[in-house]
C-alpha cells in the first residue's frame, strides 16, 4: 500500500492483514449512492435494459467525489494489489424487521429492497471497474442470485420438503472451501459491503 492510503486513515484503513482494506464513504457519498441505487431499483434493477449505463454513470459520479486516498485504494484494488475491499458508511434501506417466514423466491426477486441492494451492488462493482453480468446456467441467466433455503435441506423444513436435497451453496446449504470463477461481490449488511478479488486471493494461497 502507498503512504497516501496510510495517511488517509479516516477514509481508508487496513486490517491486521495487509491485503484486506476498508474504504469508508462520507455522508455526501453515501447519499449519492443511495440516490442512484433508488433510481436504478425504480426501473427494475440490474436485469433491466439500460441499467448498466445508469450504474456506470453513478460510478463515475462517485469516483469524482473521491478523496486522493480513496482513489489510490480503488486503483490498488483494480490493479490486483488488494484481495478484499470492504465498503463502510452505506445507508440503511429500511428499519423493518425480517419476515417470520421466508417468502417464496419469485416474490423476493421483485421486492424493492432486493432490487435496491442489487442496484447498489452493481454500482459498487462499476466503482471498482468490474461489470455485473449473468453467467449461471442454473440461475436462468439472471444477474441477481438469492441464496436461502428455497429448496429444502435447511434447519427449518419448508412446506414441500423434497426427499432429495440439492447439495449446493445456491440452495442455501453450507459447503466447504470452493472456488468462484470471477470477482464476487458480497453484501455484509445494509450499511457495509465487501468485494473479493478471487484471482488475487488465489495467488496469495499458492505462494
Amino acid at each position: 500500500m502507498t503512504d497516501a492510503m496510510i495517511a488517509g486513515a479516516k477514509t481508508t484503513e487496513s486490517s491486521t492483514q495487509p491485503d484486506i482494506w476498508t474504504l469508508r464513504f462520507d455522508a455526501r457519498q453515501s447519499t449519492l449512492i443511495h440516490h442512484f441505487a433508488e433510481e436504478l431499483a425504480g426501473i427494475g434493477g440490474p436485469q433491466t435494459s439500460g441499467a448498466r449505463s445508469k450504474a456506470a454513470l453513478a460510478a463515475t459520479a462517485l469516483k469524482l467525489s473521491c478523496s486522493k486516498q480513496q482513489s489510490e485504494l480503488l486503483r490498488a484494488y483494480s490493479e490486483g494489489h488488494v484481495c478484499v475491499l470492504i465498503f463502510e458508511g452505506l445507508r440503511k434501506i429500511t428499519d423493518s424487521p425480517p419476515p417470520h417466514e421466508l417468502p417464496n423466491l419469485r416474490s423476493l426477486e421483485n421486492r424493492h429492497e432486493v432490487l435496491w441492494l442489487a442496484a447498489r451492488n452493481q454500482i459498487l462493482l462499476e466503482f471498482v471497474d468490474h461489470k455485473a453480468f449473468a453467467y449461471d446456467m442454473d440461475n436462468e441467466g439472471k444477474m441477481i442470485r438469492l441464496v436461502a433455503n428455497f429448496k429444502g435441506g435447511g434447519l427449518t423444513r419448508i412446506p414441500e420438503e423434497p426427499a432429495h436435497k440439492e447439495i449446493s451453496s445456491h440452495s442455501g446449504l453450507a459447503l466447504g472451501p470452493h472456488t468462484e470463477a470471477a470477482p464476487t461481490e458480497y453484501m455484509l449488511n445494509q450499511e457495509s459491503a465487501m468485494i473479493i478479488n478471487n484471482t488475487r486471493a488465489l495467488l496469495e494461497l499458492v505462494k
